[in-house]
């Protein structure tokens, strides 16, 4: 996300001027950008959330053989966000690696050091 990106997404989602986003220091700026965009992570899945228990709910009330239950977890298709710690960087490289560990991809290693892995 590039810096006007960035004010525009504060503009919207607080209830900062364009007076305040200019007198923060990057830091500052870089840190709220990041906090506004986790709490928008986490709300979409809480939504993601309630929306996978209504539909195992729905499933629930169809009867089948076997009678196995449908569980929440299998309509959620993600995880829940989480802060990146201090030693784990949250960047493009990383994700890759987490999702193709995720579902059983082996990627090249050239490839992920030239990314900036």
């Amino acid at each position: 996300m590039d810096n006007i990106e960035a004010v525009v997404l504060l503009l919207r989602k607080t209830s900062l001027t364009r007076d305040d986003i200019g007198s923060m220091s990057l830091i500052q700026f870089r840190k709220i950008v990041a906090e506004v965009c986790f709490q928008e992570a986490v709300e979409d899945y809480q939504t993601a959330q309630c929306v996978a228990t209504i539909l195992a709910s729905i499933a629930n009330t169809v009867p089948r053989k076997g009678g196995g239950s449908k569980k929440s977890s299998d309509f959620l298709v993600m995880s829940p966000p989480r802060r990146w710690g201090k030693n784990e960087p949250a960047d493009d490289t990383v994700i890759l690696k987490e999702l193709a560990k995720r579902f059983n991809i082996k990627l090249p290693s050239r490839e992920i050091k030239d990314i900036g892995g």
